[in-house]
């Protein structure tokens, strides 16, 4: 009430078309993701509105509306075509993408078949509808008097057969020009008002083309009635899952995304940001963007823990907070997950919900913490004291060198944007070759960055790392920073060349 009768009422009506909307925050971190997200949720709505509520909504407002004239029939198959495509790209995403691979769940699995069998399922029926002299005899009779068998009707019957794809199977109908413009007479007086050419029909007046031939067999068996009934079971059956799937979250995202738009968190009243983060738990649609783009999500190929993908860690948080019993060692394995997270605040910068992703995390540590589970990471460690036991005695005394090293990183970007949060060194194929990164590499990538700021040249141009570097350009895609590592590489090698060449006797 408090952001209603205020100036932040704005941001309120900002963020509805802004966000939940247009969801345009999507479209500025991942245009590809945005197209899926939004014909699906474009075409789906519409398709509710103008087809499944016509009774409610179309008829309302327009006074002559027919599902069978236009611009509905087109709209109708423009709004279908929307939501396949997006289901396309959906599952393009999560068969090209190993990280989304790796979190695709059953229910995603059953998301996605839902909605394809009701979008499927709902072309197959308007095209039975269009080749069925079962569904035209009915028009017929109810609009006209005629009935099939009647001596009059077969002038119309040859003009629907001719213009309108309906089958006549075991009738030769004569398509004579007298025939056809008696036709055309009684299309006008019966049907004209309430039908448009089927063609208009994009999509299932082809698939109707493709029936054709066993049109006879597909009346015979009403196929006309059976997909109805597996169209309106599909969508009961997503109307019933609603609240017990990711199909909540068209309502409860668009909660989250507008209650965050209310103003931040950190004002917020402890009872008010337990009911913030309950409502984010909710909001989660499990897309995989905060795991796809996870500062440590390359970690995984090392310890295969799933808890190290924030999508994961949270769906598993929820379950916690809804009172699900969970093993020790599924909690050790989730805290091991947290623990992990370099606090990079990426996951929370893209997450398309608006979730503030690192409230929970610090939230979840918190509680853990008080529950005495505290286990140490199995990663690298920070430390430079085991690393570099003499840190002090190698640092340079050479001004020259000094001064190069800064060149480097002036030319190459500078490299004090690094927090060293370890992601270079997770993601780097070098270092997941080794048996023994450290004896063999001397410094690892974030400790190099590390020693870069420290001003340790020397350790740092002896290091072996420069050299064993496979300039693969993972570490420098992979840092949340954007921390050129890589071109820093070039950099260090040809200024390691130099200097050998300058202390070289020859």
């Amino acid at each position: 009430m408090r952001t209603v009768f205020s100036y932040r009422i704005f941001r309120l009506v900002f963020s509805l078309i802004y966000d939940v909307i247009l969801q345009a925050h999507i479209l500025r971190k991942d245009p590809l993701r945005w197209v899926m997200h939004f014909f699906i949720f474009a075409g789906f709505m519409a398709l509710l509105l103008l087809h499944a509520l016509e009774d409610q909504v179309s008829r309302e407002l327009f006074s002559a509306y027919h599902s069978t004239v236009n611009p509905f029939m087109f709209l109708r198959n423009l709004f279908g075509l929307l939501v396949l495509i997006g289901l396309g790209i959906a599952i393009y995403r999560r068969r090209a993408s190993r990280t989304l691979k790796r979190i695709t769940t059953r229910a995603d699995r059953i998301a996605i078949a839902l909605l394809l069998v009701i979008m499927v399922s709902g072309f197959l029926l308007e095209a039975a509808k269009i080749i069925s002299p079962s569904v035209f005899g009915t028009m017929l009779r109810n609009y006209s008097g005629y009935s099939m068998e009647a001596e009059g009707s077969d002038p119309i019957k040859s003009y629907w057969q001719a213009y309108y794809g309906v089958a006549f199977p075991g009738e030769a109908l004569p398509e004579t020009p007298k025939i056809m413009e008696q036709g055309k007479d009684m299309h006008v007086n019966y049907c004209a008002y309430c039908h448009a050419r089927p063609q208009w029909a994009f999509v299932s007046y082809p698939a109707s083309r493709v029936m054709y031939p066993a049109a006879g067999f597909l009346d015979s068996v009403r196929m006309d009635v059976i997909l109805w009934h597996v169209h309106f079971l599909a969508c009961f059956i997503g109307l019933a899952l609603l609240p017990f799937t990711k199909f909540f979250h068209v309502i409860t995202t668009p909660l989250s995304l507008l209650v965050n738009s209310s103003g931040p968190p950190a004002r917020e009243e402890a009872a008010d940001r337990l009911n913030r983060r309950a409502m984010e738990l909710d909001a989660c649609t499990n897309c995989g963007t905060c795991s796809v783009h996870c500062s440590v999500a390359p970690i995984f190929a090392r310890i295969e823990n799933r808890y190290i993908f924030p999508s994961e860690r949270l769906s598993v948080l929820k379950k916690l907070a809804a009172g699900n019993p969970m093993t020790p060692g599924q909690l050790e394995q989730i805290v091991e997950g947290g623990q992990l997270c370099t606090k990079c605040y990426r996951c929370t910068r893209l997450c398309p919900a608006g979730i503030d992703l690192q409230d929970i995390w610090l939230a979840a540590e918190a509680q853990f913490a008080q529950q005495g589970y505290s286990p140490a990471a199995r990663w690298i460690p920070d430390s430079f004291v085991r690393d570099l036991p003499s840190a002090q005695q190698k640092l340079s005394s050479d001004t020259d060198l000094l001064n190069s090293l800064a060149a480097v990183a002036v030319h190459q970007e500078d490299f004090s944007g690094c927090f060293k949060c370890k992601t270079c060194t997770n993601a780097c194929p070098v270092v997941d070759a080794a048996d023994d990164p450290l004896g063999e590499l001397d410094l690892l990538p974030h400790q190099m960055m590390h020693a870069l700021s420290l001003g340790m040249g020397d350790a740092v141009l002896s290091s072996r790392m420069i050299w064993s570097c496979a300039t693969c350009y993972l570490c420098q895609e992979h840092c949340p920073q954007g921390v050129r590592i890589t071109d820093i590489f070039y950099g260090l090698k040809n200024l390691a060349y130099r200097q050998a060449n300058r202390y070289s006797p020859n």
